[in-house]
């Protein structure tokens, strides 16, 4: 096809929308459908807000009528604890409130443009049929505000409302100018018309549109179909959350591959061409970018060789987290201060990595304790066992072992080894146990003792005589004093000049 000819297609189809648009009687329905939209978008948004107070008040009523539960003792940090199944009748009824709400504004311009078209066939008023095809795409729009309830009300609403902004109203926008594209001019066409020549294979309008947009949706589609699996895939009792969103991210990879590929053969790229055009620019390329494709290559290697996946608590640069997610050129770990960590993927080949989770969840946490030297060893050794034992998080198999493990300048040592569940509870059951160990040696008279030393106190300095004999009248020498509280037997000793 010449140029001259490609642009005489797109000067036909300017002035087929401009004589289009000229019409009166287009230009009437035009009016109206702009009408419809505009009034039923605010009735729908009024009577939106007033289900949404409705169900605001009747939440809080519920939350109200709840018997009050006691509160943790410790915050558990990203710990969250799966949620309980809602009965059936509850899902149901939250499925048909998401769809009562998306469904307002479609319900309520089909209920407006069935009203317009009997008044123009009532009054005789002739027109082509715009009106018609806007009660088409109003039902296509009614199929998308039910889907969407639906995902409203199976997922998340933070991840439904991010993807229906990222790919569904993309999606929808387009299929609309399509519809209406094809009411004016053939599709296939315009998509025909070539925009960029290279070599013996020019890039079309509909190649270049598939090579941009369709790429584009392709990689939001699946990355929304990642965070929608990953819920459903990691309900069972037996899988594992990480290895789930690993083999996803494995699989995001493979179809972004399979993408591009799909994108080439669509645009009419060949291999020679792709050779020819890449050949040059790869060395130079290389060079500069070659950390990305060190953090790519790391990031593939993690994901494949399963050293660290998703949801591992982990140590790194001295800072633990858990990992959240595997990207292209980084990871993410969260620490239990809400602060996310940006780590290359180089760094987790390349530096020494300490991971609590790589292949259980099991920790074993320590809490060091000491106690005077007056207090019976194996009294201690009981009641520290028996205090873990007590503790509603560490595991019973395998059992709890206090070991004395040093005698200490003002204690004997000794230290609590326990096993729980979860290596994010670690750090908490550490925490609560140290409060019932104190609580238990209170209750049996056991002390914990603070560090003493004993401290000579020299005051003055000696000399020596002429004859070069020590002169013990100058050399002051304090007895010992005992640093600490007092006690009736002993008290606190002053300096006593010899």
């Amino acid at each position: 096809m010449q140029p001259g000819g490609d642009f005489q297609i797109l000067t036909d189809l300017i002035q087929v929308v401009i004589k289009f648009l000229g019409r009166e009687v287009v230009r009437q329905q035009l009016l109206a459908i702009l009408l419809i939209l505009g009034s039923t978008g605010l009735v729908a948004r009024f009577l939106r807000s007033l289900l949404l107070k409705r169900q605001q008040v009747e939440d809080e009523d519920d939350e109200r009528d709840e018997p009050l539960e006691e509160e943790p003792l410790a915050v558990r940090g990203p710990y969250v604890e799966e949620p309980k199944e809602r009965p059936v009748a509850v899902r149901l009824l939250h499925w048909l409130w998401h769809l009562s709400v998306q469904m307002l504004h479609p319900l309520l311009s089909l209920a407006a443009t069935y009203g317009v078209l009997q008044l123009f066939r009532v009054q005789g008023w002739f027109f082509f049929g715009l009106l018609e095809d806007f009660v088409t795409m109003l039902w296509l729009y009614l199929g998308y505000r039910v889907f969407v309830g639906t995902l409203y009300a199976l997922f998340d609403d933070e991840i439904v409302e991010r993807h229906e902004r990222k790919l569904l109203v993309p999606i929808a926008v387009i299929v609309a100018v399509l519809l209406i594209l094809n009411k004016l001019v053939q599709i296939e066409t315009l998509a025909a018309i070539p925009v960029v020549p290279i070599f013996d294979a020019p890039i079309t309008l509909g190649g270049l549109f598939a090579a941009t947009v369709g790429f584009y949706l392709w990689i939001v589609l699946l990355d929304a179909l990642k965070d929608f699996l990953q819920p459903l895939l990691s309900r069972g009792n037996h899988s594992n959350p990480g290895a789930v969103q690993a083999s996803l991210a494995l699989w995001g990879y493979v179809m972004i591959a399979v993408g591009l590929v799909i994108v080439m053969r669509v645009i009419g790229l060949n291999v020679t061409t792709v050779a020819a055009i890449t050949g040059g620019l790869s060395v130079g390329v290389g060079f500069a970018l070659q950390d990305v494709l060190k953090n790519f290559l790391g990031g593939i290697i993690l994901l494949f060789e399963g050293t660290v996946r998703p949801g591992d608590w982990v140590e790194i640069g001295g800072k633990e987290g858990e990992v959240d997610k595997i990207s292209i050129r980084s990871t993410v770990v969260s620490t239990f201060d809400n602060v996310e960590l940006i780590v290359p993927n180089q760094d987790w080949l390349n530096t020494t990595v300490t991971t609590y989770t790589r292949t259980s969840r099991r920790c074993r946490t320590r809490v060091p304790i000491g106690v005077s030297y007056s207090s019976d060893v194996r009294q201690v050794q009981e009641i520290l066992i028996e205090t873990a034992l007590s503790h509603p998080d560490i595991l019973h198999d395998p059992a709890p072992v206090a070991p004395l493990f040093n005698f200490g300048d003002s204690s004997i040592d000794f230290v609590v080894l326990a096993w729980v569940e979860d290596a994010l509870l670690k750090g908490k059951v550490a925490s609560e146990l140290r409060l019932m160990i104190w609580d238990a040696f209170q209750e049996h008279g056991i002390e914990i003792p603070f560090p003493q030393r004993d401290l000579h106190i020299r005051n003055g300095l000696p000399t020596v005589s002429a004859n070069g004999q020590h002169d013990e009248e100058t050399d002051v020498l304090a007895e010992p004093v005992r640093t600490g509280p007092e006690t009736e037997n002993e008290p606190s000793a002053s300096p006593i000049l010899k």
